[in-house]
Parts: structure tokens; sequence; C-alpha cells
């Protein structure tokens, strides 16, 4: 298996945990946010529960990628509790390498704005 595949299996086990949320999305980022999104992904399927039962439209998630180094999360309905979780999940991505899930910063990577740890900056 490379490396490649190691990051596809880790972010494909996010499907596995949410499989309602993420059916028809793919992920356009590496596997160093893998945290960041569970636990966005664990505050919408809550957030889902709670709306389900008020009989309001559920969250339905449209896109995940990188763009500009952060992470960005697209998704349909109005919500301020999702809303605030998004934000949050987004910023934190901006100070999490994007490959490791370590500490990093927002840097020039060459052709691209990536967040990276001073280790995967320097092996690029």
């Amino acid at each position: 298996m490379d490396k490649l595949d190691t990051v596809i299996c880790k972010l494909e086990r996010l499907k596995d945990k949410y499989p309602e949320l993420l059916k028809p999305v793919s992920f356009e980022c590496n596997h160093g946010w893998y945290f960041i999104l569970d636990a966005l992904l664990y505050a919408i399927e809550w957030r889902n529960r709670q709306l389900e039962l008020e009989g309001k439209s559920k969250i339905e998630i449209v896109q995940i990628k990188e763009k500009f180094g952060g992470l960005r999360f697209y998704y349909d309905g109005q919500d301020q509790f999702i809303a605030g979780a998004v934000s949050v999940a987004e910023h934190l991505s901006e100070t999490t390498c994007d490959m490791c899930g370590a500490p990093g910063k927002i840097r020039n990577g060459g052709k691209w704005i990536v967040t990276r740890c001073d280790f995967h900056y320097l092996e690029d």
C-alpha cells in the first residue's frame, strides 16, 4: 500500500462512521485534518438528530476540500450551530498540518498555499 492509499483509507473511515452524512461526498484534502473533520461530522450528526426531532430540515454536506491552505466545508441548510462549528473547524485547519495533524502554519508550498508542520514543509 502506498502513501496515497493510506490517505484515502483514513478519510474513507469517516464514510463508514458517518454514512448518512457522507454518501455523495468525496474528500479533496489530506488526512492530517482527520480529527478536525471527525469532530465536525460528529457535531453535525448530533445537530441533525435535534433538527429532525424539531421537524426541521437536516444539514446536507455538499463538499469537503482544501483551498488556500485551509479546510473548506460546504453544506446546504441554515443553522447557527453548524455555521459556528464549521467556522471553528476551518480556523483549526489553518494551524494544523494537513499531512499529519501536528501543529502547522500556512505556507507557500510552491504551486499551492498549504498548511504544514516544519517536517512536512521541508519534505515537500
